[in-house]
């Protein structure tokens, strides 16, 4: 086991911690925040190490099956000059199906961290009352 004595201070926005607080309680194998913080650097650099180039030939998207039409009208699509390559083609494919998803998903989240935030702020308040109320011995 390495030995975990060097300390980093790391600035996070409160709805990043919360971020990772909610994952931290639906996958609680990760332990702490330092583990899981620690876990996804690690596995991320560990990502960018296994970078195999390869030449024009193998840029194949090898796990990608395709039926006789759709590989038509790639090929079709690319040699009439609308994309440069196959890469070029389902970049834009998925960038266009889905766009619409992820801003659904921002909004709908956005929404949900907004009506938090209301829920949140109205205990707030209540809590404030109940501590004035105490205070002045109602």
């Amino acid at each position: 086991m390495l030995n975990k004595d060097v300390k980093l201070t790391l600035r996070i926005s409160e709805e990043e911690i919360n971020e990772i607080d909610e994952f931290l309680n639906l996958n609680p194998e990760f332990g702490s925040r330092s583990e899981f913080i620690r876990h996804a650097v690690m596995q991320y650099i560990s990502s960018k190490r296994i970078s195999v180039v390869k030449d024009d030939l193998q840029k194949t998207h090898e796990g990608l099956i395709l039926d006789e039409n759709s590989k038509l009208i790639i090929k079709t699509a690319i040699e009439n000059g609308f994309f440069k390559d196959e890469n070029d083609l389902i970049s834009a494919v998925l960038r266009e199906s889905l766009e619409p998803f992820v801003l659904k998903f921002v909004k709908k989240k956005s929404k949900n961290m907004s009506d938090l935030m209301k829920a949140l702020a109205s205990f707030e308040n209540f809590k404030q009352a109940g501590a004035t109320a105490r205070k002045d011995g109602r």
